[in-house]
């Protein structure tokens, strides 16, 4: 992998100051990409999308390297964090949910009913909100991990379920549900 990028570079001056680069984010951007991807053969395919987008764009690196060399770690974490949020995206890992939800054990017809209806209301949320309640209440994913997932705050992550969760009950509100029924 390294070798194709430093292939597309043109001097031996820059493809210096990209082994350089390669040797001391690697390790940090592949951490990055793991705590997004939870899986260490896909974080490796993010680092290495995003170590081709680097070079590739290498005069935008250059530009950024001489303005403030302490700028290139934040400016690649981006990228090693969009690389890995395109896979997840890709794979549909986000936001899809099995085709058939198994109910779980209800007591009655009923609850089961009520069930699918939530499981129904929640599909047809907006993507955003679709995707926050899912990892929340059907996956029961930590407010930590799911701003992990989404490279968001954990406030930024808190609010986003409690307002989808807000859309959620107005919906079932306006559907006739109340509380305990």
């Amino acid at each position: 992998m390294l070798s194709l990028c430093l292939s597309l570079l043109e001097s031996d001056g820059d493809r210096a100051l990209f082994r350089e680069f390669h040797r001391r984010y690697e390790h940090k951007l592949y951490a990055v990409a793991l705590g997004l991807l939870r899986d260490p053969r896909r974080a490796e395919e993010a680092v290495q999308e995003a170590m081709v987008h680097i070079a590739g764009h290498f005069e935008q690196f250059k530009k950024i390297f001489a303005e403030d060399c302490l700028k290139i770690g934040p400016w690649a974490v981006i990228i090693v964090k969009h690389a890995a949020l395109d896979l997840l995206r890709q794979e549909d890992r986000l936001t899809a949910l099995p085709e058939h939800w198994e109910v779980p054990d209800a007591e009655t017809a009923e609850s089961a009913d009520g069930y699918r209806r939530l499981v129904e209301l929640i599909r047809s949320m907006p993507d955003r909100d679709r995707e926050v309640l899912e990892l929340r209440f059907v996956r029961e994913w930590e407010i930590r991990d799911i701003a992990r997932r989404l490279s968001i705050s954990e406030t930024t992550a808190r609010k986003r379920v409690d307002r989808a969760r807000a859309r959620l009950v107005a919906v079932l509100r306006r559907e006739g549900y109340e509380h305990g029924k």
